[in-house]
């Protein structure tokens, strides 16, 4: 079910909808402070899957929607090389 929401997440936010998605909650809550979102991309870019998805929802949360389709775009591509 996790995974169905991250692919919701990221086909809202490439479609370019960001805050308007029902039930995606990468868009609540507060804002993350530099110091979290250091701490995350530091995992992520060591190819931490998980870290690169929590990077994306950390990204909109800040309202920062086009690092976090990055990101999440990032993580799906690790999430598909795990499959393989």
């Amino acid at each position: 079910m996790e995974n169905l929401k991250r692919v919701f997440a990221t086909a809202v936010l490439a479609a370019g909808l960001g805050t308007m998605a029902v039930g995606c909650s990468t868009t609540s809550g507060p804002a993350v402070s530099a110091e979290k979102l250091a701490e995350l991309e530091a995992a992520a870019n060591k190819g931490d899957a998980d870290a690169m998805m929590k990077v994306g929802d950390a990204y909109s949360k800040n309202k920062e929607y086009a690092k976090a389709k990055m990101w999440y775009d990032k993580a799906k591509a690790a999430y598909a090389a795990q499959k393989k």
